[in-house]
């Protein structure tokens, strides 16, 4: 299991089996690619996270299932996922427009 953290902001978009793609952090995209995935579990409550400036934000711990524990290069040589790797999550969710997004918060159109 893949665990991420997104922000408060971004979780009403996130829903249990939405798609993943995650890039290890430390290998070339363009030379391992990326591994999909799918989000298996969303947190239902909040913790705070502490940046590297001091900061804080709010965000809901994310566990995510990787279609493959490994990365294969152009070359052949293959990489496996061990505990401690980062990677960088892009979870593909249902787009909203500029309009249906204002409206929204104008309260005129329900999303």
């Amino acid at each position: 299991m893949i665990e991420a953290y997104i922000s408060s902001a971004e979780v009403s978009r996130i829903h249990e089996g939405d798609s993943v793609e995650m890039e290890v952090t430390g290998l070339m995209q363009s030379v391992y690619g990326t591994i999909s995935g799918t989000v298996t579990q969303i947190s239902s409550d909040a913790t705070t996270q502490e940046g590297s400036d001091g900061s804080s934000q709010l965000v809901f711990k994310v566990l995510i299932h990787p279609d493959m524990l490994y990365v294969i290069s152009n070359n052949g040589d293959k990489v496996d996922l061990t505990n401690g790797m980062t990677v960088e999550t892009r979870i593909q969710y249902k787009g909203i427009t500029y309009f249906d997004y204002v409206m929204q918060k104008l309260g005129v159109k329900a999303g």
